[in-house]
């Protein structure tokens, strides 16, 4: 909806699909930490590999988040300059993982919602 009413929006799961995309420093860095095997025959991220390796163990997913988050906020930080200096009325950054990497209070509002399971 929210592009619908002209909002930008910046979204967190794409920035850190684009951060881990083949030949990036941020795969190079996954790769280096969990091993090439997190690493699919084409060079892209085995997502599903790399999943296994850090749920449950809170050590390597603050590793990964070390390795991401800031790849993401800096993207971040780019296309919301980008949307100041057009003149946009209306920024929706969609993160969500808001509350574990960031302090909510740097945001004007939140929208928090649930998703059915079913």
């Amino acid at each position: 909806f929210f592009r619908q009413w002209g909002a930008t929006v910046v979204d967190a799961d794409v920035l850190a699909r684009e951060a881990q995309a083949p030949g990036s420093a941020v795969l190079a860095l996954i790769a280096a930490r969990f091993g090439t095997d997190v690493l699919t025959k084409d060079g892209s991220l085995d997502r599903a590999g790399l999943r296994a390796k850090v749920m449950g163990d809170d050590e390597a997913l603050a590793a990964l988040n070390q390795i991401v988050h800031p790849a993401v906020r800096a993207r971040r930080d780019e296309l919301q300059r980008a949307a100041a200096a057009r003149g946009d009325l209306l920024l929706v950054n969609d993160i969500p993982l808001l509350f574990e990497a960031l302090d909510p209070a740097l945001f004007d509002a939140r929208i928090v919602g649930a998703v059915a399971q079913g």
